[in-house]
This record gives C-alpha cells, sequence and structure tokens, in this order.
C-alpha cells in the first residue's frame, strides 16, 4: 500500500502515464536490489528528487547516491536525500558529480571523529553561505568535522553557528557590516 501510494505521488508530480510509472517502478526495483534498499525506500527517494524537477535519469543517479549515503550515515534514504539536496544545491553540483560529496564525507568519517550523518547535517545548514563566503566544499567540510571533533555538538548545532559566521564574512565581503560606534 505504502509503496502504491508513493507510486501515485510520483505520478502527480511527474504527470506520468500508468505505463511509464510501471517502468519507473522497474527501474527503482532495480536500483533498490543494487543498493540494497526496499523499491518503498527507493521511491522515497525518488519523489523527493523528482519533486526538485529533476530528469528521470539525473533522478536515478541521485537515488543512487542518497541510497548510498543513507547506508552509509545510517539514515533513511529520504533523509539523505533531503540532506544532499542541500549540498548539492549550495555548491552547485551536477547530478553526476553528487556520489563526489558522499565520497568526501565518508573519507571524513573514517578519518575523524565525527559521522556522516553529522557533516550532512551541517552541510545542510551551510553549504549555501560558505559557498557564498567563497569557501570551497572541501574546506567546509574540513571546518565542520574540526569542531565536530573538538565540540561534539550535534551536525545541526554546528552548521548554524557556522551558518552565522559566514554570513558575517559575506556582509564584511560587501561591506553592510555596521561599526556600532557610527
Amino acid at each position: 500500500i505504502a509503496l502504491d501510494n508513493q507510486m501515485t505521488n510520483i505520478r502527480m508530480v511527474t504527470g506520468a502515464t500508468n505505463e511509464e510509472a510501471k517502468q519507473l517502478l522497474k527501474t527503482f526495483q532495480g536500483l533498490a536490489k543494487e543498493t540494497s534498499s526496499t523499491t518503498s525506500e527507493i521511491a522515497k527517494s525518488g519523489e523527493v528528487w523528482l519533486r526538485q524537477g529533476h530528469s528521470i535519469a539525473d533522478t536515478n543517479t541521485l537515488i543512487e547516491t542518497s541510497a548510498v549515503l543513507s547506508k552509509v550515515a545510517f539514515m533513511e534514504s529520504a533523509k539523505s536525500a533531503e540532506l544532499l539536496t542541500s549540498a548539492i544545491n549550495g555548491y552547485k553540483i551536477e547530478a553526476q558529480d553528487a556520489m563526489s560529496v558522499v565520497d568526501k564525507m565518508s573519507a571524513i568519517d573514517v578519518n575523524a571523529a565525527t559521522g556522516t550523518d553529522e557533516l550532512a547535517e551541517a552541510l545542510q545548514q551551510t553549504s549555501a553561505s560558505a559557498q557564498l563566503a567563497g569557501l570551497s566544499l572541501d574546506k567546509t567540510l574540513a571546518y565542520i568535522a574540526t569542531i565536530s571533533e573538538v565540540t561534539r555538538q550535534s551536525g545541526a548545532t554546528i552548521g548554524q553557528s557556522l551558518k552565522t559566521v559566514f554570513a558575517r564574512i559575506n556582509q564584511v565581503k560587501l561591506g553592510k557590516l555596521v561599526d556600532d560606534d557610527t
């Protein structure tokens, strides 16, 4: 029933016919098998990506990427799709390059006292402001990992803090910082 509801939602989002939805379901079943996920998980992730206006081809790539993130970060596939959305949109990363974000977070997870889930949550909060401040994805992830290792704060807390710092940097860059004495 849940899968049927998911496919109905996808049909509404895409305007697909019954036949096109059946083909998409077969694709989702194949992706589920490849990623050791359920078809329902893949369909939920697919809905997230399709609602953002991605093509079917890009959606399939992004589903696979978010499925990998969900496995390494121990989270639901739809949640990983939401977290990954911020990073790829903030840094304007193409669908075919999205796996590099997961690879970078996984590498940091292995080498630092922080988890992929924490990195993804913090990146969700900071990616757009960090990119505007001129920080690369690599530097942003390094800052997040270092702060996480030292403070052991949650990814969301770290992300909010860095977002504030990056907003200040952007204000200074734009000359909009007002001197309190004037």
